[in-house]
């Protein structure tokens, strides 16, 4: 079964129509997986105080560093994504607790939009 799925434009996670025939896909495969949600809390305080363009870049920010360690990231909400890890991969939660550790704590000041590690 040939699997394709489609990025969402603004942070080239998997779009949540993806996430279907993924599903589809590794129930057929008889796969082993862990799921994973992920959330951004407070996007929106982010969006009012910050403008949309500072809480769009984290929402890409936290989606790149998702992607550096594990392949199966879904975003299905504006703030939220799904990861996708083999149960068969013992590092895997070692993977996922070194990309939540990736994601810096944002933190804004006056006039200044973000800055992160």
């Amino acid at each position: 079964m040939h699997l394709e799925l489609v990025e969402d434009s603004q942070t080239c996670a998997y779009d949540k129509d993806s996430l279907k025939k993924y599903l589809d896909f590794i129930k057929c495969e008889h796969r082993r997986i862990v799921a994973v949600c992920v959330g951004i809390n407070d996007i929106k305080h982010i969006w009012d105080h910050y403008s949309l363009p500072t809480g769009d870049n984290c929402v890409i920010l936290v989606a790149a560093r998702l992607k550096k360690v594990v392949k199966e990231v879904f975003r299905v909400a504006v703030d939220e994504f799904v990861l996708f890890i083999s149960a068969e991969d013992e590092d895997a939660f070692k993977r996922l607790d070194t990309a939540m550790q990736l994601i810096p704590t944002l933190y804004f000041e006056k006039r200044q939009e973000y800055y992160g590690g």
